[in-house]
């Protein structure tokens, strides 16, 4: 073993137990078997939650698009049936559009993707709307495309 000075501390220019030594000490090593409660762990991380009130992740490429209408296909992440409310994305394809329409209860839009238009209100990646309750939309149109984020009531987007 060599060893350089620095102005402050010693420093190890090479490994203090060789190659050699250490493959002989780690094939001596006694096998050690993992503890009998792991195999559960891994296998609860692997299959999920098994109840509502645990933690819940849905990857970008999992989850059904449903078409809605020509041009517009949703895709539900979460329903809440104690708050009536649920969680979906909206895909909005260039040219579509949708009628306008009344609100059965609280919507929240936030613009992931592209933009679209309520008659003369034009909403960008980043933007966010809010409809209250009996509110009325005008025509929603996509000259561009769009990915929206919707929590709306249940009875909202069938």
């Amino acid at each position: 073993m060599r060893q350089s000075k620095n102005s402050n501390h010693d420093i190890i220019d090479q490994d203090i137990i060789s190659d050699e030594v250490m493959a002989t000490l780690l094939e001596a090593a006694p096998s050690v078997p993992p503890p009998h409660t792991l195999r559960a762990k891994v296998l609860a991380r692997i299959h999920g939650p098994t109840s509502m009130k645990e933690l819940i992740t849905l990857r970008g490429d999992e989850g059904k698009w449903i078409q809605m209408r020509t041009g517009i296909e949703i895709k539900l992440l979460f329903q809440d049936q104690n708050s009536k409310s649920r969680s979906l994305l909206m895909r909005v394809h260039a040219g579509a559009t949708f009628p306008a329409h009344e609100h059965d209860g609280v919507e929240e839009c936030l613009v992931l993707e592209g933009e679209f238009n309520m008659g003369d209100l034009t909403l960008r990646a980043g933007d966010y709307h809010l409809a209250q309750q009996g509110a009325t939309h005008a025509a929603l149109t996509s000259r561009t495309g769009a990915l929206l984020f919707f929590r709306t009531c249940v009875t909202e987007y069938p």
